[in-house]
C-alpha cells in the first residue's frame, strides 16, 4: 500500500506541472492571437480610411471581425485571423470593459463591439476571463493597440 501511494505521488508531482505548462501554453497563445488580430485591424484601418469592430460575444465565447461599408457593418471572412474566433472550452469570459465607459457588460448582454477607426485608434478594453479557476485579464491600450496578459482580475 505504501509503495502504491509513492507511486501514486510521484505521477501527480510530474503531471500536475506539465498541466500547468499546458494551461499556460493555451491563455498565451490566445493572447498572442489577438495581439496580431488588434495590430492588423489598426494597420488596416490606417491603410484602407475605413472603420472596423472587433465584435465579442461573451455567451458564445467567441469574437469576430466586422467593416464599415457605408452606413452598416459587414462580418469580415476573407482571412483566416479575422474570421470568428471560439476560445477554447478551457476559457470562460466573464466580462468585458471598455474603458471610459461606465458600464460593464456581462455575458448576459448581446454582442459587444470594440471600435477601430480610420486613424487605428482602437477603444481600449479590459477582456476578463477565467482558465481552470484562475483568472486572467487581456488588456488592450487604445493609442498603442497592444494586448498585455495580466495575471488575475485586473480593474483599472
Amino acid at each position: 500500500m505504501l509503495v502504491v501511494l509513492v507511486v501514486l505521488s510521484l505521477i501527480a508531482m510530474v503531471s500536475v506541472p506539465l498541466f500547468q505548462t499546458l494551461v499556460q501554453g493555451t491563455v498565451q497563445t490566445e493572447a498572442t492571437r489577438l495581439s496580431r488580430l488588434v495590430r492588423v485591424l489598426r494597420n488596416e484601418a490606417i491603410l484602407t480610411q475605413t472603420d472596423y469592430r472587433l465584435v465579442f460575444d461573451l455567451k458564445e465565447q467567441s469574437y469576430w471581425v466586422e467593416v464599415r461599408n457605408g452606413e452598416r457593418f459587414q462580418v469580415r471572412n476573407d482571412d483566416t485571423l479575422l474570421r470568428k474566433h471560439v476560445f477554447p472550452a478551457s476559457f470562460q469570459l466573464t466580462d468585458l470593459s471598455i474603458l471610459g465607459n461606465t458600464s460593464t457588460r456581462n455575458a448576459a448582454e448581446r454582442p459587444i463591439p470594440v471600435s477601430v477607426d480610420a486613424t487605428g485608434f482602437m477603444d481600449p478594453f479590459l477582456l476578463h476571463f477565467a482558465v481552470d479557476g484562475a483568472a486572467y485579464t487581456f488588456k488592450v491600450s487604445g493609442f498603442r493597440s497592444t494586448v498585455d496578459l495580466l495575471s488575475g482580475y485586473v480593474r483599472e
